[in-house]
């Protein structure tokens, strides 16, 4: 698919916080212009998107806190008109609940509202309990996320900073300073769905690493992941190992593949890793790389 985009931003930002109020409001606007072609449209399309977010954080007590946040967007456009199922293209799918609305959808405009944040979380010393719609976000690249089980981001959807959240429960258990153990339970409506994954993280020799390891649609998975520098320069890789396709999706799940069986045709593990490295010079120039292999 070939794309090229006119990219104009608009970002306006504020926020509500009295010192010690137990409540906490923030938000933005942004405005987003487009032009972009596709082989299988025939004329160029040019859109407009207006982005509203608002953040709502909620301190009861030293122990306790929680949050609602949502997002609005209002399309209009070529694309609402002539892309066929626009709007679930736009839509953030969850297991149980979207936990959204659509305000308007017109012929050439779609208002569009889901609340992507909605957690409480329990500290007790060492030990912190998240539970609700939150970001759990794995991974040190910046590009690609291998190890990122719950919310793996897309690096062209760069309209969504915050991204997607998952509906989980997250224990995390801190050993010290810099490490912890970490462990999440994304359920599902069958065990294909469910994500059940443990996470230990430390750092050695100005390092940080991750350890990681669990069952992901329904396939057992175990990686790691590092962050430091080399010689003044930023250095990060990721790498994941999972079961074969083969030895569990035609057997249970014939029929999950609408492009055929070729997705599950594979019987070997599947390894995937990423290399991450960046630079930045005396002047604030930035240089950063990264390559996936899987």
């Amino acid at each position: 698919m070939k794309k090229t985009l006119l990219i104009f931003l608009l970002i306006l930002t504020g926020s509500v916080f009295a010192q010690l109020s137990p409540y906490q409001i923030n938000g933005y606007a942004k405005y987003l212009a487009s032009s972009s072609r596709y082989p299988e449209i025939d004329s160029r399309l040019y859109d407009q998107l207006f982005h509203f977010r608002l953040n709502t954080y909620w301190y009861p007590s030293n122990a306790v806190r929680g949050s609602l946040q949502l997002r609005m967007r209002a399309f209009y456009g070529n694309s609402v008109e002539k892309i066929p199922d626009f709007l679930d293209q736009v839509k953030t799918n969850y297991d149980f609940t979207n936990l959204d609305a659509v305000l308007w959808d017109a012929k050439n405009s779609l208002g569009y509202a889901q609340i992507d944040r909605l957690w409480l979380d329990y500290s007790l010393k060492s030990m912190e309990l998240t539970l609700g719609r939150q970001r759990i976000a794995w991974g040190t690249a910046l590009v690609w996320n291998v190890i990122d089980l719950y919310n793996p981001k897309s690096v062209l959807d760069f309209d969504y900073e915050e991204k997607p959240g998952a509906d989980a429960l997250r224990l995390q258990y801190y050993t010290g300073p810099v490490s912890k153990l970490e462990l999440v339970d994304k359920p599902g409506k069958t065990m294909r769905e469910t994500i059940i994954a443990g996470l230990f993280s430390l750092n050695k020799f100005n390092y940080d690493f991750y350890l990681i390891g669990g069952v992901r649609n329904d396939r057992w998975v175990a990686g790691g992941a590092w962050a430091g520098d080399i010689l003044k320069a930023g250095f990060r890789g990721e790498f994941l190992v999972s079961e074969a396709p083969a030895e569990t999706a035609p057997k249970r799940y014939p029929d999950l593949s609408p492009y055929g069986s070729s997705l599950y045709a594979r019987d070997k593990t599947v390894v995937s890793f990423v290399l991450s490295a960046d630079y930045t010079f005396s002047n604030s120039f930035y240089i950063h790389t990264e390559s996936l292999f899987n």
